[in-house]
């Protein structure tokens, strides 16, 4: 009788892990260079949120990338642990608690960008308050969470 072993391979999880690293990078690149880089103008706060008023699905594209990112980031971790386990465990042990942090405080920062609150459509300003006016109560609103 022969026996078998369910004992998987490193080389699937170093795949894995290459594959969930491309997505990551992939999202990253999409969010960074073609979403923000189109529709933030540096140092002119008024262009910007002109910007992000006159195309919210794109920017909404850009959030999403980025959530994406965070996702797949979690079976990256599991991943890189599991890959690295028969190294030395305890290091793999020590290095995975690491990535949620980094999730939650990149995540968080996003939350709180001013173009997350206008794109939201949860800034009602009437029409009156003039475009200048608008962007800095946005941009206060966001900084007081």
């Amino acid at each position: 009788m022969t026996t078998r072993t369910d004992a998987v391979s490193p080389q699937v999880y170093a795949r894995i892990a290459g594959i969930l690293y491309l997505i990551i990078i992939i999202a990253g690149a999409l969010g960074q260079i073609f979403i923000r880089g189109k529709l933030i103008v540096a140092g002119d706060a008024v262009a910007t949120a002109g910007n992000l008023m006159a195309s919210q699905s794109l920017w909404r594209i850009g959030i999403a990338s980025d959530l994406l990112m965070h996702v797949f980031d979690i079976p990256l971790m599991l991943a890189l642990y599991l890959l690295l386990k028969p190294v030395n465990k305890h290091l793999a042990r020590v290095s995975s608690p690491f990535q949620p942090d980094t999730n939650r405080c990149v995540g968080r920062q996003q939350v709180k960008s001013p173009g997350a609150i206008i794109s939201t459509g949860e800034c009602r300003i009437p029409k009156s308050v003039g475009t200048a006016t608008t962007t800095s109560v946005s941009i206060s609103s966001s900084q007081v969470a």
